[in-house]
């Protein structure tokens, strides 16, 4: 597994990923492995590259997955972040 910060160029990758692991494009059988329940838009995630706050992991040259490091003042826009704080 390879970790590194994203940059503009992984954008694609990373919205086909957000797509994928959404839970209204799954299944109900399909969750187990895991979902997201909240999408980022691309103007979200030019801001949060400008921040440096997504990193993405790689398995043999395949997207496998993400991670946010993010300040409250992006985090609090969600309503979501709000009640889990």
């Amino acid at each position: 597994l390879h970790v590194r910060p994203a940059t503009p160029a992984d954008l694609p990758l990373f919205l086909a990923l957000q797509e994928q692991v959404f839970i209204g494009n799954l299944a109900p059988d399909e969750r187990g492995d895991g979902f997201i329940s909240t999408r980022f838009s691309p103007a979200e995630l030019e801001e949060i590259l400008a921040f440096q706050g997504l990193f993405l992991a790689f398995e043999s040259e395949k997207l496998a997955g993400y991670v946010f490091a993010l300040p409250w003042d992006i985090c609090s826009r969600r309503p979501l972040f709000r009640q889990m704080a």
